[in-house]
């Protein structure tokens, strides 16, 4: 971890002279202006850099819930923001279904243990209401990645 904060700020100072360089090396003109912007964008580039690239190991949920605990001030688990997430997209999913005019009863997704990709949609309609099984699983099949075996609807 030191080491990180160690190259970290020496990449940052060696940005940042070698920009003062080339700004002292330029001739006063219409175009300095211009390249002491993007000069400063590269530093900037440099100091976010670290944070932007976080470990690629790291899932989207681990980091929502990272951000989410620091924003409330207490821990939310992986389980709390996949659930949350995932009650989104089914709410979601529900309101594309009920634009096309037909009733449903609920939807239920079903993720993969390590949360990284849905596993089955089920869905289920409002009994005795009419519906168009293909319009339904085509709709499922345009918003997710998903198998069509692994739609149930009935």
């Amino acid at each position: 971890m030191i080491n990180n904060i160690n190259s970290w700020t020496s990449k940052i100072i060696i940005a940042t002279v070698i920009t003062i360089i080339i700004q002292m090396i330029l001739p006063n003109g219409k175009n300095k202006k211009y390249i002491e912007i993007v000069s400063s964008l590269y530093i900037l580039y440099v100091i976010l850099n670290p944070i932007l690239n976080i470990d690629k190991n790291v899932s989207i949920l681990d980091i929502k819930a990272t951000i989410a605990g620091m924003a409330s001030g207490e821990y939310v688990s992986k389980d709390d923001i996949a659930r949350s997430y995932i009650l989104g997209m089914e709410n979601s999913l529900k309101a594309k279904i009920e634009e096309l005019g037909y009733k449903v009863d609920y939807i239920q997704f079903y993720i993969t243990a390590d949360y990284t990709a849905i596993a089955k949609i089920e869905v289920k309609m409002i009994k005795d209401s009419e519906f168009d099984k293909n319009k339904i699983i085509n709709l499922i099949l345009d918003n997710f990645q998903l198998d069509k075996s692994n739609i149930i609807i009935s």
